[in-house]
């Protein structure tokens, strides 16, 4: 069943499922009346097949594995243009007035040397990107969108690419407009720019929606002076901020933000406000978040986990350390960085939307978070004025350490995962835990690990280890070679054990 709450599916085991798309009944077809084709139905047609001679012509190259991009015109008698990747890599091809460019267009408004395309390999991931530079003074226009000259942007299946203003282009000017095609691709046509800020549209391009919360919807946006991929969140200030009295959260969150300066924490690139939307532009991992991650390819053995919980484990140091709690910390808000192989290879805390800056030893009052990421103190309170500490966060980590090499919440009560708390209460918690013997997942993990689960996961925040503490156990600091750290003393206090079962 989906669990809007938890922002994922969720079994009646609480094991985490993947997502069914539901089928719709094909609707019965309704007989037609043959009727006589009209002056206008004649027109009509004559119209359409007119429309359908104007496609742009199949590229007889679509397949050729040498061929990674095409420019298909969008006149009906213009050849495409088809790029190899080789020599997109060895200096591309060019649009222009001069002779020597390998698309000429002979217009009085066309630059010699009007734009340049070429590729590029990213070191990481060993894909290909295709970029746009604007070489014109008069200008190239990527979606209907200035890109302005020596910007240059990343183009995406489907792009329009146009050589002349589209504000003041005649109907003739067809002929400067281009389709990109990257080969194996599939998507949606771009839909041109959003209606945003003029003085953001100039220095950001936005491609397409990538995200979308409750109160904010997350768009790739290419900055146009470097070619830098972002991800930009926007918030309607009127639509949610206002109505929600949600202002000060966001404000609140980009403050945070500001002062985040961590190898794995997503950092804040720029920010701007006009009188309707509050954008904040932050770095772009394309890899998408862990969830997806072990949803697509499966739990993680110890020794794959284990430099991942390392780095979210630094990055939470780090955190706390500045007296900053995310509030929120979930297999989702972790985004990923894979290696040419597939492999997770980095990692980067995101989403402070819910994160709150607090004094070394301060208490928050507020009930926010993911159910089925929630420590105990926050859910079985006597009263929403009974504080909590940092301390939730440890849990959460726990729960996202669980999940990593199972593939399950280490919970089952549903009350739990479906937000219902209300009647919950701490023995819930120690009579539906999952870490024991019997749980053959757990059973298979190593006793370091099983050691370090439950002391992240204790139901009593006085007892549960810090995130010091969490960093320098034995299994965090196993060497390659599966050896422990040498202050390992096994121990088997679980939930039920430990506190008030």
């Amino acid at each position: 069943m989906f669990d809007p709450a938890a922002n994922h599916f969720v079994s009646s085991d609480g094991s985490m499922t993947q997502p069914t798309q539901p089928t719709q009944a094909t609707p019965p077809t309704q007989p037609t009346q043959q009727t006589q084709p009209t002056q206008q139905t004649q027109q009509t047609q004559q119209t359409q097949q007119t429309q359908q001679t104007q496609q742009p012509p199949r590229n007889p190259n679509r397949d050729n594995p040498s061929v990674f991009a095409t420019l298909s015109p969008h006149h009906p008698h213009l050849e495409p243009l088809v790029m190899e990747i080789e020599r997109l890599l060895d200096g591309g091809y060019t649009v222009g007035r001069g002779e020597g460019c390998s698309i000429v267009i002979n217009r009085n408004f066309i630059s010699s040397l009007h734009c340049h395309l070429y590729a590029e390999k990213e070191s990481e991931s060993g894909k290909y990107v295709l970029f746009l530079a604007d070489m014109s003074t008069n200008g190239t226009f990527v979606n209907t969108s200035l890109l302005g000259y020596k910007n240059r942007t990343v183009l995406f299946h489907r792009d329009c690419l146009g050589f002349a203003n589209p504000d003041t282009a005649l109907s003739s000017d067809v002929a400067l407009e281009y389709s990109v095609e990257i080969a194996g691709s599939a998507g949606h046509a771009q839909a041109g720019q959003p209606k945003f800020d003029a003085e953001l549209l100039r220095s950001y391009d936005f491609k397409h929606e990538i995200g979308a919360g409750n109160f904010a919807k997350v768009w790739l946006a290419i900055h146009k002076q470097t070619g830098v991929a972002c991800a930009c969140k926007v918030i309607e200030t009127k639509k949610h901020l206002i109505i929600n009295g949600l202002t000060k959260a966001f404000k609140r969150e980009v403050a945070i933000m500001k002062q985040l300066k961590h190898p794995n924490i997503v950092p804040l690139r720029e920010l701007h406000i006009d009188s309707d939307r509050i954008y904040i532009v932050m770095e772009y991992l394309e890899d998408g978040d862990l969830f997806a991650y072990i949803s697509r390819h499966g739990t993680l053995t110890e020794t794959a986990c284990r430099p991942i919980f390392k780095q979210i484990c630094g990055a939470v140091r780090y955190l706390h350390a500045n007296n900053i709690t995310h509030r929120d910390i979930k297999l989702d808000n972790i985004l990923i960085k894979k290696s040419p192989s597939g492999e997770v290879s980095w990692v980067k805390i995101a989403d402070f939307g819910l994160a709150r800056a607090v004094g070394d030893g301060g208490l928050m009052h507020t009930i926010c978070g993911t159910p089925s990421y929630l420590a105990p103190e926050i859910i079985c309170r006597k009263s929403s004025l009974t504080p909590y500490s940092k301390g939730v966060d440890i849990w959460a980590l726990g729960v996202v350490l669980y999940a990593l090499h199972t593939g399950e919440f280490p919970f089952r009560d549903q009350q739990l995962h479906h937000g219902n708390h209300a009647n919950m209460v701490i023995g819930d918690y120690a009579s539906s835990n999952w870490l024991n013997n019997s749980n053959q997942a757990y059973a298979r993990l190593s006793e370091p690990l099983r050691d370090l689960i439950p002391r992240m996961l204790q139901v009593n925040p006085d007892q549960r280890i810090n995130i010091n503490a969490t960093i320098v156990h034995p299994w965090t600091q196993t060497d390659d070679n599966g050896t422990p750290g040498l202050l390992y003393k096994p121990t088997y206090r679980h939930l039920g054990r430990t506190f008030g079962g």
